[in-house]
């Protein structure tokens, strides 16, 4: 015990290498950190400040002359909570359908044994490589009849192969002894799947459905493409309130200050962002544990 305590009280030497990359490893992530954080904070100071400082320029990282009356506009349009409900509705379907899809997908990669597996793993892997492109999948909606519906953009992203890969990776990570002992009780593959792997599996299911949701919910260019502009998404109606906001909140005349619009635009933004920011730092143990998903092999 004394001679642990001695190593413990040893004092590690640092080789001024180390010591370099540290200290150079620190920089490059504060810089990264600035990169990132700044540009969210000056967005959030123009939308509270007072609009004839935002055209000034005297804004920059913290509010001028603080203001709410873009915030009043913005949240006082009804169509931006349809928007916000469309998005829901359609973040909700995709993780509910996409998580289903990728179990049944991922189960056989994983606990399959047939004699097409490894052809069934290369098509999968193919998908990753040979994308058809934005004409062929609007054509594919256009004849399922969805162009218009929010069910072009659950259906038209259900699978991802880069999920499927992840998702089978962690169920190949799962004792296979508790597979065969469920198998030898005389369990099917479906029970397998549904009572004992997806269970286990709750942090990448968890990490996967975070990142569905952060992706329809940035998800612009299908929606613009294959809605028809009345079931309009938050990223779309973001975008015309981007494009037009003197003439959808009626700002560009009058006793309005110049800087008003861009308080306006800034603070749609703001509200457009703020789901994912509550939502990212509870699921953020998920994500790492992800992440890291069969990067570690017992």
């Amino acid at each position: 015990m004394n001679e642990i305590n001695m190593r413990k009280k040893r004092k590690v030497r640092k080789s001024p290498g180390y010591i370099a990359y540290k200290v150079c490893l620190t920089i490059i992530m504060l810089l990264l950190a600035m990169i990132i954080i700044y540009p969210l904070l000056n967005l959030l100071a123009i939308s509270f400040s007072n609009p004839d400082y935002i055209v000034s320029g005297k804004v920059s990282l913290i509010p001028v002359g603080f203001n709410i009356d873009a915030y009043k506009i913005v949240l006082g349009d009804k169509k931006i909570y349809q928007a916000y409900g469309r998005t829901i509705l359609v973040c909700f379907l995709s993780v509910i359908l996409s998580l289903f899809m990728l179990c049944l997908a991922a189960y056989p990669l994983a606990f399959g044994k047939f004699k097409t597996k490894k052809l069934y793993a290369k098509f999968i892997t193919l998908t990753m490589f040979l994308s058809a492109g934005i004409i062929p999948n609007y054509f594919v909606i256009y004849s399922l009849h969805l162009n218009g519906k929010l069910m072009s953009l659950v259906l038209g992203g259900l699978l991802s192969a880069y999920n499927i890969i992840v998702v089978r990776s962690y169920f190949d990570g799962l004792p296979k002894a508790l597979i065969e002992s469920a198998r030898v009780d005389g369990a099917n593959d479906f029970e397998i799947l549904f009572r004992i792997v997806i269970p286990c599996s709750k942090p990448i299911l968890a990490t996967v459905a975070l990142w569905i949701i952060v992706g329809q919910w940035n998800n612009y260019q299908s929606a613009l493409i294959n809605l028809d502009g009345v079931n309009d998404t938050l990223q779309v109606y973001i975008a015309r309130i981007i494009s037009d906001v003197n003439t959808m909140y009626g700002i560009g005349s009058g006793q309005a200050s110049p800087g008003l619009p861009i308080q306006v635009r800034d603070a749609a933004i703001v509200c457009c962002i703020i789901p994912i920011l509550i939502i990212f730092p509870f699921a953020q143990k998920f994500l790492v544990s992800g992440v890291t998903v069969g990067s570690v092999k017992e």
